[in-house]
């Protein structure tokens, strides 16, 4: 079961990039509309309307529901959340607004600010008329490089996804009134309306042949058979397995254990080298060899030191 999600990660930024391309951004700019990238903030006193991530996402749905009611078609964009220095959460959304009116007479730019502010809906007056001048901001991406949906996920995960040596990381760190349970930010970013690029296309026999052996190829590799003489001997397992990895702090000198992903069949392959290494040298078990390694290839043959010496590999991650 997924956690909750409490931080941005780099992990984060790889999976929004790699799923913002698979999707097809022609949808959006039909009857010649214009992308644009539109930004929605918070007023001043923000924790009264934004207590946690889900009022965000929250007042995101009801705007959505604005939006399809004021223009009669659905929604699409993708979108990202992030902080201000203030620690106050604003929306990014990567859109190609309608053009002309919709049911109130209103142009978009007009409609968007009037229905962010009712969403919002601060209980102060005064907040709630600096909300409706200033809360939110439409900037047109123009030329090849907003027509292009390739170009328009690049510009997307530029501007909203800085990197972790950017100037502008901070505004993916989550304020401290945010880090109580129950009021993490929960998803930070979202793609509503569009539908992931599928295509469909008619192959010969020769070619269907072809395609068949590289996906039981790709699926043979992707996984690991169990032993024949099991039980179960068509039993497939995952090509990963979950092991317990030991590694020392160097400045501490402290040794640490934690759980990374490993290949089943290197695993494998790394215990017959290692029996194999045995056998050839007569000794029980690499732990009692007396000082270096006398065939130069275990983890202290470049320092030369005396004491238990190790084969690269060997029994690497298994405990």
């Amino acid at each position: 079961m997924r956690g909750a999600i409490t931080s941005w990660s780099r992990k984060s930024r790889a999976n929004m990039c790699r799923k913002l391309a698979e999707y097809d951004y022609n949808q959006m700019f039909a009857d010649g509309r214009t992308p644009a990238m539109v930004t929605f903030t918070y007023p001043d006193d923000w924790l009264t309307v934004a207590p946690s991530g889900t009022a965000v996402k929250r007042h995101l749905r009801l705007w959505a529901k604005r939006f399809r009611t004021e223009w009669n078609e659905t929604p699409r964009y993708i979108w990202k959340m992030e902080f201000q220095m203030r620690g106050a959460p604003h929306l990014h959304l990567g859109m190609a607004f309608p053009a002309g009116t919709g049911k109130s007479g209103l142009p978009f730019r007009q409609w968007c600010s009037g229905a962010w502010a009712d969403v919002v809906d601060h209980p102060d007056p005064e907040q709630r008329a600096r909300h409706l001048n200033a809360g939110t901001a439409i900037d047109i991406i123009a030329g090849v490089k907003g027509r292009d949906p390739k170009r328009l996920a690049i510009y997307f995960t530029k501007h909203a996804a800085p990197n972790s040596t950017s100037s502008k990381e901070y505004q993916h760190i989550v304020p401290e009134d945010w880090l109580q349970p129950g009021k993490g930010p929960g998803r930070f970013w979202g793609v509503a309306g569009l539908q992931r690029a599928t295509i469909k296309v008619e192959i010969g026999r020769t070619d269907y042949i072809n395609a068949r052996r590289i996906v039981r190829r790709w699926s043979r590799a992707q996984a690991a058979y169990s032993d024949p003489a099991h039980r179960f001997p068509t039993d497939v397992n995952p090509r990963t397995a979950k092991v317990c990895v030991r590694r020392a702090d160097s400045k501490t000198g402290l040794a640490a254990v934690r759980r990374v992903s490993r290949r089943r069949h290197s695993v494998r392959k790394a215990v017959s080298r290692a029996a194999s290494r045995w056998r050839t040298t007569g000794l029980s078990s690499p732990r009692n060899w007396p000082g270096p390694c006398p065939s130069g290839k275990c983890c202290r043959s470049s320092e030369r030191r005396p004491g238990p010496c190790r084969p690269v590999g060997a029994l690497r991650g298994i405990r």
